[in-house]
């Protein structure tokens, strides 16, 4: 059987959220009886889901919580470079993470990709010229978030 927390743990750092989701997954039903019992003690939240639901899972939680965290990692250290405070960005990620949940990220998306503002996109490369990777992730996080929402006018 499988027990598998969907939370990511840091060392010396409390849970802000108690609630954990939880997955299992069993090979026979005493063992999801088992595992559901367990998890059930611990959490409001479990899913039964099966080994390629839970990769899909594993997947799409790196993309929400690994890959964003190093994004906000580069946010910061642009911000440290010009010597301005990390935590101005607290509030706008509040609200970010509010939308998200509330209207689907779909419909929270802003900013010069969605509007297709290609001077401010312009400005954001010519400062990054000199970091070639933060470069390309730009460039590559624009065109991604452009294409979505010209597809999705398209198809409205």
């Amino acid at each position: 059987g499988v027990f598998y927390p969907i939370q990511s743990f840091t060392k010396g750092k409390a849970l802000a959220n108690p609630i954990i989701p939880i997955a299992i997954e069993g090979s026979n039903e005493k063992t999801i009886v088992a595992l559901e019992f367990l998890a059930k003690s611990i959490s409001s939240s479990v899913f039964q889901y099966n080994s390629k639901q839970r990769k899909t899972l594993h997947l799409a939680a790196v993309f929400a919580n690994n890959f964003t965290n190093h994004l906000l990692l580069q946010s910061k250290r642009i911000l440290e470079k010009e010597k301005m405070d990390f935590a101005v960005l607290k509030p706008l990620l509040e609200e970010t993470l509010h939308k998200v949940f509330a209207i689907g990220p779909e419909s929270a998306q802003t900013g010069p990709a969605k509007r297709g503002d290609a001077k401010i996109i312009s400005q954001h490369l010519d400062y990054l010229r000199n970091e070639p990777e933060l470069y390309q992730l730009y460039e590559l996080i624009t065109s991604q978030i452009s294409k979505v929402h010209r597809d999705r006018e398209v198809n409205e």
